[in-house]
């Protein structure tokens, strides 16, 4: 059986580690891959050097341009042209583990599910402040809320497309993220079973421009508009007023913690991110639009 991975890219040339750990892995009996890179770069400069790779680590790859600066138009672009239902997601700057691919499919077929996602582990530079290497802010596991996962990344995971039924990804999150988050909250919605594998890791090195307090805080908004809009496409004016004042008290706890640990660094960081991610989903309720990262 073939599996397909998609990783979509721009202007990165540490792409090539990607595909190395792709072509290192230790896959099951019967099972082969292939790989759809699409480029989200307005040229396709990168197309000899990304088919150069696929030569020379012996990778079936499929380039792919997609020149409109949308990540949702590069990640259905992979969505588009994959060989397979059994379709994995890895970003362009993430390594994967020897044995990824089985330990993700074997959790597919043991949970019969639908969705799996595995374990971000961001690896950190050595300038890197310590209260962002104690909090692990880069670092990624899906959330459960009552014992159920509805919603995850397209940072390492396995998705069976057959019964996405269809699904793609949101253009109005292309500039602003939260496509993904979308993406798989309609899944759910739709009866997906979204699993999780811990022992299939990638990992994630940090670059110095996400280390900033700056990054961090904006990308911790975002999240919280995600998660508020998520809250929004299915509620009633009732609704969109009960979560203004539950996010609003959340803020308030939040801010009180960085009050009382202003003097511990890292958990005063702990809570002042989650209270940006509040506050994210408490102006998301007001009807305030994404702010655009890409």
């Amino acid at each position: 059986m073939e599996v397909c991975i998609g990783i979509c890219t721009y202007k990165r040339l540490g792409i090539r580690l990607t595909l190395e750990s792709i072509a290192a892995q230790v896959l099951p009996k019967n099972i082969t891959v292939a790989v759809v890179v699409a480029d989200n770069d307005e040229t396709n400069a990168a197309q000899e050097y990304i088919e150069n790779l696929a030569v020379e680590l012996c990778l079936k790859l499929k380039y792919v341009h997609a020149p409109k600066r949308n990540i949702s138009i590069a990640r259905n672009a992979c969505l588009d042209n994959t060989t397979s239902p059994i379709f994995f997601s890895i970003d362009d700057d993430q390594l994967a583990s020897k044995n990824w691919i089985s330990l993700m499919l074997n959790r597919l077929y043991k949970d019969n599910a639908d969705v799996v996602f595995g374990s971000v582990k961001a690896i950190y530079p050595d300038n890197t402040p310590k209260w962002v290497i104690a909090n692990d802010f880069h670092s990624h596991k899906p959330v459960f809320v009552d014992n159920i996962i509805k919603t995850g990344y397209t940072g390492n995971v396995l998705i069976n497309l057959i019964k996405a039924d269809g699904l793609f990804f949101d253009l109005n999150y292309g500039r602003t993220g939260g496509e993904d988050t979308d993406f798989f909250y309609k899944m759910y919605k739709m009866g997906a079973k979204l699993a999780y594998e811990p022992m299939a890791i990638v990992e994630e090195p940090v670059p110095d421009n996400r280390l900033t307090k700056t990054w961090l805080l904006k990308r911790k908004f975002r999240m919280g508009q995600s998660f508020g809009q998520l809250q929004l496409n299915t509620s009633s004016i009732l609704d969109r007023i009960k979560l203004f004042f539950i996010s609003f008290s959340k803020l308030f706890f939040c801010l009180s913690c960085c009050l009382l640990y202003c003097i511990n660094n890292e958990k005063f960081h702990f809570w002042l991110m989650r209270g940006i991610f509040h506050l994210g989903v408490n102006l998301k309720s007001l009807g305030l639009n994404h702010i655009e990262i890409y």
